[in-house]
């Protein structure tokens, strides 16, 4: 696994590769006050995607999964898609029909229509390293993940989230955070990981006890799970 930032991830497994949520832009997105900049427009750093691309993701994916629409997820998908590294690969995008729509909205080209498959809950979906990321307990009982890579912002409505997932989970014996850096370093600058709230890691460790692993990712560094 490769930690891209924020809620991005770069899985490899058996020659096989898939990118989840690839938001590599990091843009500011809080105006003078520290608000949330509504009015903002998107702003794709295109040399940054290159710099990327050009030396950690080197090779385009066969999947990439759309979680949700957030900017911060959806943003840098149609840039990725008509890069010349991948605009003649074939790479099968995954999501709900919002998003895939938005895609579309945004500039992923006619030719790669047949590329969005759509999810709308309860397919199968086969894959050799489950994980999973939820709040809301129902959504995954009787999930048993060997690896969980969970998000680990925005929760702080969520009374008692994270034991509430782990054990939910059945304490998986692999946790990986994810979406706890402050999304706007650009991924070049060697002080993008100062922004880690490296706190989580600590906290999830002591929930988890002796009961599994909790692994502390870095931007860009190849994350290796344990057998």
């Amino acid at each position: 696994m490769r930690w891209l930032g924020v809620a991005g991830w770069e899985m490899t497994f058996g020659g096989h590769r898939l990118l989840v949520d690839p938001y590599l832009t990091r843009q500011p997105y809080q105006d003078a006050r520290g608000k949330m900049d509504l009015a903002g427009p998107l702003r794709v750093n295109a040399r940054i995607i290159d710099w990327v691309l050009e030396r950690y993701l080197t090779a385009a994916p066969e999947f990439v999964l759309v979680t949700h629409g957030h900017f911060d997820h959806l943003a840098d998908f149609a840039p990725l898609l008509n890069h010349p590294k991948w605009r003649h690969e074939q790479v099968r995008v995954l999501g709900g029909e919002t998003h895939l729509n938005l895609l579309r909205a945004l500039g992923v080209p006619a030719s790669r229509t047949d590329d969005l498959l759509l999810v709308t809950g309860g397919e199968h979906l086969r894959h050799p390293l489950r994980s999973a990321e939820s709040p809301v307990d129902r959504e995954v009982t009787g999930a048993r993940p060997d690896a969980l890579v969970l998000g680990a912002s925005g929760n702080a409505a969520v009374y008692d989230y994270f034991e509430r997932v782990l054990k939910a989970l059945g304490w998986p014996r692999v946790v990986v955070p994810s979406h706890h850096d402050d999304m706007v370093t650009p991924l070049d600058d060697p002080r993008v990981h100062d922004g880690v709230n490296r706190q989580v890691v600590d906290t999830l460790q002591d929930i988890l006890g002796d009961r599994g692993q909790v692994l502390d990712p870095r931007h860009l560094e190849v994350l290796e799970l344990p057998v």
